[in-house]
């Protein structure tokens, strides 16, 4: 039976647009506008907040709306790929044994090099799967792989990248330099390199406004004509901070030990009835939408979540461990046009929560508190049609936090 919602059940339901200026999101879901001041000892300093804010109570900065430009997309252009997946719509201005720079959103950025897993110079042609094949592939190389253009295909060559300006790629091939020209490599996937310095947190997620996100760690804060966050990259030393200016941020999403993504979770019972045949024919997915492509709600993707379909639930073991769990739900954009379901929290076998929405209703952003559940369903049902026409149901951003 359904249990009613009262203050003291729903901790928040948060609306889906935020403030104009900045907005820091607690763990539990609160969201609190302030002008960042400073960042010291690891805690913000908030205009018209008394006393400074440790980050690791936080779950997110909200720095500016995200844009109302169409996103570009992975396969549009150039891109830079990090070791841990994130894709930003970068180009690569030069590159070198040590360091990397990007330039993306009128920024440019200079990474370390050994953060980078791949880069792609150009936009995608017929013929290009040897790239794109090896891009996905979970080994990486021994050596630095270079894709060059040869009529319709791509050539491969394996050896050591040692520079890339506007004009030549230099690799180290046979024991030899050799220089080839930039317009004809399609792109770089790089060997992995051991680093000398050993990180025990983990960095946080920049998304900026006109898409793409990276990971990095952020120590600080610079006041002045033009306000910037200080970033270190994976690979940089102590002391090596590279300037963002603040204004090309959307959000920072902070990882804490605190705080899980339920897409790092296996859940414990996986359950998904086809609407025809024995197989799901959409089987439910981590950090994309059923359909394959990335989690879309509201115009903005979502690099982390679980895509699911009607009907289907996924069940995790929390073992009391947690205080709230919170999501971002509606239908992708993918999703058919009159697609529509009902998304379902229950906790230890009580429904605690329940929504209906079509593909027309906009995305919803609820935290539900979770203290002393042990067991944590989550439920998407068919809508008022009673079948599954397009059912691509997101929860993103699910994330469960002590």
């Amino acid at each position: 039976m359904r249990r009613s919602l009262s203050p003291g059940t729903l901790i928040a339901v948060l609306s889906t647009v935020l403030p104009a200026g900045e907005t820091v999101v607690y763990l539990d879901g609160r969201e609190v506008a302030g002008r960042v001041l400073d960042l010291k000892e690891e805690a913000l300093v908030l205009e018209g907040v008394d006393g400074p804010v440790p980050l690791q109570d936080l779950s997110a900065i909200v720095f500016n709306p995200p844009t109302t430009e169409v996103e570009a997309e992975p396969n549009a252009g150039p891109i830079s790929v990090f070791r841990s997946g994130e894709v930003l719509h970068a180009r690569v201005l030069k590159a070198g044994v040590r360091t990397a720079q990007l330039e993306v959103s009128g920024l440019k950025l200079d990474v370390p090099t050994e953060a980078l897993k791949a880069f792609r110079l150009r936009e995608t042609h017929k013929g290009d799967g040897s790239f794109e094949l090896d891009l996905k592939s979970p080994t990486p190389p021994a050596r630095d792989r270079v894709y060059v253009r040869r009529g319709d295909n791509l050539l491969r060559i394996e050896g050591v990248l040692e520079s890339l300006d506007e004009e030549l790629l230099t690799l180290e091939y046979e024991g030899q330099a050799r220089k080839l020209r930039r317009q004809l490599v399609q792109g770089v996937i790089l060997a992995p390199v051991a680093s000398p310095r050993q990180d025990k947190e983990l960095p946080a997620l920049f998304e900026l406004r006109r898409g793409g996100q990276f990971p990095a760690w952020i120590l600080g804060i610079r006041c002045g004509a033009e306000r910037q966050l200080l970033v270190r990259f994976r690979g940089a030393g102590a002391g090596e901070m590279v300037p963002i200016a603040t204004k090309a941020v959307s959000t920072v999403r902070l990882a804490s030990d605190r705080s899980v993504f339920l897409s790092a979770l296996a859940p414990a019972k996986i359950e998904e009835t086809p609407l025809f045949g024995v197989q799901p024919a959409f089987p439910w997915r981590s950090n994309l939408a059923v359909s394959g492509s990335p989690l879309k709600l509201g115009g903005r993707t979502y690099p982390t979540g679980l895509g699911m379909t009607s009907r289907s639930a996924l069940e995790y073991e929390i073992g009391g461990n947690y205080r709230t769990f919170s999501a971002l739900i509606g239908l992708d954009e993918s999703a058919g046009t009159t697609a529509g379901v009902t998304f379902r929290v229950i906790v230890d076998s009580k429904e605690l929560y329940s929504r209906e929405m079509l593909r027309a209703t906009k995305p919803e952003a609820l935290v539900l508190p979770l203290d002393g559940v042990r067991r944590l369903r989550l439920e998407v049902d068919y809508g008022r049609d009673g079948v599954d026409f397009g059912d691509y149901a997101n929860w993103a951003d699910a994330r469960l936090a002590r």
